[in-house]
């Protein structure tokens, strides 16, 4: 590649970068946050866990509400986000923030739900996670007392690098 080649490439490069921030600080100004105007549950949807700190009640439907989105959410009979367990399905479990737990989302529009319809009737894909301050650590320790008993064919661990790894700092940790 010639230097002027290159040169034009990484000046894409960097106007594609510049792009994506100034979409994602639009997003993060205009989207829900902490300013958002109002915030509505039906039903709590997260609860204390002695084991793992944080997750869901079983069998549960919660609507959940905010200025920015409106959720429906329910969980199995072991408190995933997501479809019952099926027999004989092989496993694959998604460890993750409210990324992967759908947060804001109904369940047919999370990452769980996507991968296990593409992967059809033959996998299940259970949907380990969990919203609010939930770190790589609480997720190792979700999965050390909970998802590894469903013995998993194929873990997945999501993290953001900016809210995950800065939840890692939190002195109660």
């Amino acid at each position: 590649m010639s230097g002027r080649a290159a040169a034009q490439l990484a000046l894409a490069a960097a106007g594609i970068a510049v792009a994506l921030a100034a979409v994602e600080m639009a997003l993060r100004l205009s989207w829900c946050g902490a300013s958002a105007a109002y915030e509505y549950q039906s039903k709590p949807f997260l609860s204390a866990n002695p084991y793992w700190g944080t997750w869901h009640f079983p069998n549960d439907a919660v609507e959940h509400r905010k200025s920015c989105f409106t959720a429906h959410y329910t969980t199995n009979e072991l408190g995933m986000k997501g479809d019952p367990l099926r027999p004989g399905a092989k496993r694959i479990a998604l460890l993750g923030d409210s990324f992967i737990e759908g947060f804001g989302n109904d369940n047919d529009e999370t990452a769980a739900y996507s991968l296990d319809r593409l992967l059809g009737p033959r996998y299940q894909v259970l949907n380990f996670g969990v919203s609010g301050n939930f770190s790589t650590i609480d997720e190792l320790v979700l999965y050390d007392n909970f998802a590894k008993f469903f013995d998993p064919h194929v873990v997945m661990l999501f993290f953001l690098s900016y809210n995950d790894l800065e939840d890692l700092l939190d002195p109660r940790k």
